[in-house]
């Protein structure tokens, strides 16, 4: 909720505040930092955000970071619909830059693909930031358990174009049944969303005293369940974006002394304006966190700790009762070559209990992990739902088209600034030619696919997803 009156900060909220920050002066400028205007932040995509934005001043620690002069009316700008980039607020873009650090120091470890979760993932700012960072072989699996936020999920995903993604509709509990397995759990929890004051009314009007300590709760909760999943020597991203220590420092502190586990410092961008933590649990052991403060960051309030897990757990669990997911045969093999941009990266399975229909995986997926994943948690989609192959006949996705995996050579049709709105909206394109050849064609703007129309000789129609369509 944004809007541009205020209201008042909670009773209690300053009386909090004293902990994370003891000297008044501080605190004072963060409370006045809050009733002021947030900044407008948006991440490119590796690929398709190529070229955008450059020369707007960039984040400190995402180098696909750009904060913007204004706000501007995202709806009307082609770019935004294709997945060139995605509007997110700047601190959190530090999930990534902790992820990235792991992920290299991971990868001189041991040479393997590794399995990354976001836990708490819609509406997609981490997971799509976490699925620009993976290598070939790599998965991640972006979890979503509120039912009235997985839809956009699922179009954040598909218009970012995650070929190595798994969508998941589940409680923390339900990953930690599978242990052993996840090398980055990234667990941005529920929180009392103190560090959203400043753009969140709502955050504001439902905040009281106890309310920190009813998320804590919680948040050790989420964390318990799912730490079994985690593997021997992986690593956890605990977030929040609040300021309390009961949410944050106090959580930390039960992590390492009781769960076993080990805090990990990370080199700061020089000049970002990022609060170091470090202070000693009461066993005695180091804690290193990282906080933003609106007054002193270009962003909203954040806070962050990277924690390596230490003991082991052996596992339950050797493979799945059913077998579930079946890999597409020789006949389908020409289908990539037709549609992909790098075939031998990529392979085809038969999507279960939906007829005809394909999705695309990496080509290093194994079936076993996915019966065994299927078997555990509530699977919304695997890969890129590729299309349907019918009577010989082969109709794409509609996400395929946003996909970067998609070939170059599978033709399509550049449009105009109002052309594409009006595709968006599935209005008549005004200035389109058909073409002379029959088929599918991807509608493209300034290089960056929309989606898929049909030519049909006389007319075309426009497959763009109903539920997406533009209303302004």
């Amino acid at each position: 909720m944004h809007t541009s009156e205020k209201s008042p900060l909670p009773a209690g909220f300053e009386e909090l505040l004293e902990s994370a920050l003891p000297l008044q002066t501080e605190r004072r400028a963060l409370l006045q930092a809050l009733d002021g205007k947030p900044p407008t932040s948006v991440r490119l995509h590796p690929v398709k955000g190529k070229g955008l934005f450059d020369e707007l001043p960039a984040v400190p620690w995402c180098a696909w970071g750009r904060y913007l002069s204004a706000r501007p009316f995202f709806a009307h700008d082609p770019y935004f619909w294709a997945g060139a980039y995605y509007v997110q607020e700047a601190a959190s873009m530090f999930v990534g830059y902790a992820a990235g650090r792991i992920l290299d120091f991971l990868r001189r470890q041991e040479a393997r693909p590794l399995t990354l979760v976001d836990l708490c993932a819609a509406p997609g700012g981490k997971s799509t930031h976490l699925a620009s960072l993976l290598h070939a072989g790599d998965k991640l699996i972006s979890n979503e358990i509120m039912s009235n936020r997985i839809g956009i999920l699922v179009e954040n995903m598909n218009r970012w174009g995650s070929e190595q993604c798994i969508i998941t509709h589940d409680e923390a509990a339900s990953f930690g049944k599978i242990t052993e397995w996840i090398d980055v759990l990234a667990a941005d929890v529920p929180c009392s969303g103190e560090g959203m004051f400043r753009k969140d009314m709502e955050a504001r009007e439902r905040w009281s005293p106890k309310l920190p300590l009813q998320c804590a709760a919680l948040q050790k909760e989420i964390v318990e369940d799912i730490l079994p999943a985690l593997r021997q020597g992986g690593f956890l991203i605990y977030s929040t974006c609040t300021f309390n220590r009961e949410e944050n420092e106090h959580n930390l502190h039960y992590f390492l002394d009781e769960l076993d586990m080990v805090s990990v410092p990370l080199q700061l961008p020089e000049g970002s304006g990022i609060v170091a933590v470090e202070e000693k649990t009461p066993g005695g052991r180091p804690l290193y966190a990282y906080r933003f403060f609106p007054h002193q960051t270009e962003g909203e309030g954040f806070f962050l700790s990277v924690l390596q897990k230490r003991s082991k757990r052996i596992s339950s669990y050797k493979k799945a009762k059913q077998k579930v997911w079946t890999k597409a045969g020789k006949s389908h093999a020409s289908l990539l070559q037709e549609w992909t941009a790098t075939p031998e990266r990529w392979q085809l399975w038969h999507m279960p209990d939906i007829k005809d229909t394909l999705t695309l995986t990496p080509v290093e997926w194994e079936a076993a992990e996915l019966d065994l994943l299927s078997q555990h948690l509530n699977i919304k989609q695997v890969g890129v739902p590729f299309g349907q192959l019918l009577k010989g006949t082969f109709n794409p996705h509609p996400y395929l088209a946003y996909s970067p995996a998609l070939s170059a050579r599978v033709p399509a049709i550049e449009v105009g600034f109002d052309d594409a709105l009006q595709f968006l909206r599935k209005q008549p394109m005004q200035n389109f030619v058909l073409p002379k050849k029959n088929g599918w064609y991807a509608i493209r703007y300034e290089g960056r696919n929309l989606g898929w129309v049909k030519s049909l000789g006389h007319r075309y129609n426009n497959y763009y997803p109903n539920a997406w369509q533009l209303r302004s």
